[in-house]
Order: structure tokens, then sequence, then C-alpha cells
């Protein structure tokens, strides 16, 4: 629906159970579960170059300004309706606006905005007393993270002060949770609308990293080179993730983002935008633990593209975290993760580890230099020098 002009929305009711599936169909579905073996009797909603269907919901889109265009396909649309016999609630139907609800946001010809109740819903939010106040805050803000930057970062104080308390017992919030708690309230009242995805388009992923929590943004480029934000995402690390050296924090954000967006980029190549250049070397090693075996056979199934970019350009990803000292002159550059993966397991039985390291460096001139910025942002490097 992402060129729409003109929407309307539709409402079935028993969707679920309204359109029979062909006899010989039907054991063609069939799925196992622990409870035994299942096949569909009845099919999803139609679908054409100006509806879609989830479930009981119908949705009608055309392309241009012209009503009369939207009605030739709302006839065609409300035609099978009636042929198959599919009764439609009326007062829950929208006919020929610029934006429509759907699938609990609002879908218009601008973009993607959050549903307007749930902006009430949370403004109108009491500072939470209890564990379960809390909790259930935090429940409502997850549905809409996506509007929302720097979220993993913004709920770690409050999702703390849950720690350790029963259900309803009191929590006295801190100034700075109660400050954080505000905050989250305020972005989430005032949410930015979000681009339609166009799949004619590469797709781009802003990553980064802390201590704490991991998060980054899916856009797109405009004809102008200007980012078209589609979503945000992160999440708060658990108690031995914090422990990863950074370069493996960067490379499980980049595999965050590809689980979160995984129907967008599955299928085609598409950048991720980071500003660590250590993840290269890591992707690079020739012996890795199991952990980091599993991340890069999960990764294999991607087609990312790392494009490596000064820190002082990852504006809204470095936002929550910080900016590495690389050279004024770093120049982005791409490196293939499947020609890295397949470096990784080429193994030459006549070289050392040792050799192969010195290899590596005579071929490089500028590595001593580029390891010298990267020092202070080593786990363990980086506390000795600060402690120096």
């Amino acid at each position: 629906m992402a060129k729409g002009k003109l929407f309307s929305a539709l409402d079935l009711l028993w969707g679920f159970f309204q359109v029979r599936l062909r006899e010989k169909d039907v054991p063609y579905t069939a799925f196992s579960t622990p409870d035994g073996l299942f096949e569909y009797l009845t099919i999803f909603g139609d679908q054409s170059d100006f509806c879609r269907a989830y479930f009981d919901d119908l949705f009608v889109f055309t392309n241009t300004e012209s009503v009369n265009d939207h009605l030739t396909a709302l006839d065609k649309v409300l035609a099978r309706c009636e042929k198959e016999q599919l009764f439609i609630k009326l007062f829950k139907c929208t006919f020929c606006a610029e934006e429509i609800p759907c699938l609990g946001d609002y879908i218009g010809r601008q973009g993607i905005r959050m549903d307007p109740d749930k902006i009430r819903t949370i403004r109108e939010w009491p500072t939470p007393r209890t564990k379960r106040e809390l909790q259930s805050f935090l429940g409502t803000c997850v549905y809409v993270l996506k509007y929302c930057p720097e979220f993993a970062s913004l709920t770690a104080p409050l999702t703390d002060a849950t720690r350790g308390k029963s259900k309803n017992e009191r929590i006295d919030l801190a100034s700075k949770q109660l400050e954080v708690f505000h905050e989250l309230k305020r972005r989430l009242t005032s949410p930015p609308v979000l681009a339609h995805p166009d799949s004619s388009l590469p797709f781009h992923v802003k990553t980064d990293a802390s201590d704490y929590a991991i998060g980054g943004y899916l856009f797109q480029l405009d004809v102008d080179g200007h980012e078209r934000i589609i979503a945000y995402g992160g999440r708060k690390l658990n108690t031995a993730e914090r422990m990863y050296p950074t370069r493996e924090k960067e490379l499980l954000v980049a595999l965050h983002a590809m689980r979160t967006w995984k129907p967008y980029l599955i299928d085609k190549p598409f950048y991720i935008d980071t500003d660590h250049r250590t993840l290269e070397s890591l992707l690079r090693q020739t012996t890795c633990s199991q952990r980091l075996a599993r991340w890069l056979n999960e990764l294999s199934l991607f087609q990312p593209r790392f494009k490596w970019i000064p820190g002082d350009t990852n504006i809204v990803a470095d936002a929550i975290f910080r900016s590495p000292q690389l050279p004024d002159d770093e120049q982005p550059s791409h490196v293939s993760l499947g020609s890295l993966l397949e470096q990784l397991t080429k193994m030459h039985s006549s070289t050392t580890p040792d050799e192969a390291f010195l290899n590596y460096m005579r071929q490089r001139p500028s590595i001593q230099q580029q390891y010298k910025h990267l020092y202070p942002e080593d786990a363990i490097f980086g506390p000795l020098l600060r402690h120096l």
C-alpha cells in the first residue's frame, strides 16, 4: 500500500470461517504439532494489486487521486464478497479516506503513524507506584517501540527498578528514573511518521551498541539521498551479553536487526552502516567460539554488505552511546559477508597462525595506525589506557 492515495477498510463477520478451501487442496495444508496433525479447511482472503487481506480485514487502495478508480476497485471487492456470501460490518468500515486504521497503526499517503488512541493512553498514564503498574506501562510501550529511537536505553533504568520486587510491592522511582519515565512519555506522544517501505529500493540499517543496550533503525534513501526511516528497534542487554567485547556487541546488534526486520532483509542484499571497523577483524578471524560460529551461521542466511562509516555521521544510532575516534579521512567502505565467511572457512595447512598474522600485517602497512585508534575501545586495553 506504499503508493496508495485513497484507502478503504472493510471488516468481515466471521472472517476466519467464511471461505472454504477446495476439498482436494486440504491435504496439502497439513502441518504437524505436538497435539497431532492439523489441516486448513478455510482459506485466507483474496489478494490483488489493489486489495490486501489480513484474517477478517480487507484493505483496498488505489495509486491515483481519482475517486472513480477507487470506487471501481471497491465495486470489484464488494462483488466478490457478494458472490462468496461474505458479510461486512458496515459500522467498522472506512471508505475513500486518505488514511485508514490498519493492524494497530494508521496507514496513509504520508506514511505510517501511531494510533491516536495509543498516544492518548500513554499521555494520560499516571506515575507507576507498583511493579505491576510499571510493567504494564512498559508492556504498552513495547507495542509502539518502532516509533521511538533509543527505546532500549530509555527503558533500561525503568526495567532495573522492577528487579527483586513483588508484583504489588510499592516502587518509589528515583529522580533519574522519573526523568526517564517522563521523557519516554514525551517521545511516544509526539512520534514521527514512518515511511512506507519500497521494495524497489535497497534497505539500510544503522546500528550501535553500548554497555547496556543495543539499538538501530531501518531506513531507505530517497532520490535526494535523505533517510526515510521505516522503523526503530533495540533491546536491553542481559547480564551475559554485557560482558561481551565491543566488537561482538556490534555483531550482536547487526544480528538483532536482521531478526527484527527479517521480512524486509531476508531475500535481497542490504547495507549495515556501522562505525566499528573492529567488526571486520572479527569476521576475518580463522578461529572462533561456538557462540560466534552460531551467529555467523545465522548471518549466512542473509546478504548484508557492511558499510563502515565515521562515528560522527552515525548520529541517530550513536546518540545512545558514543562516537569512536576514527581518522578524519576515513572513507566508508563495503565488505561482503559472503567473502568474509569464505575466508573464515579456509585454512592453509602450510601456514601457522603466527605466520598468517605477520603476512596480514606486511600486506597492510597502515594497520598499526588503525590499531592505535582502536585500542581505546578494546575490552582489555581500553580500561588499562584510561587507568594510565
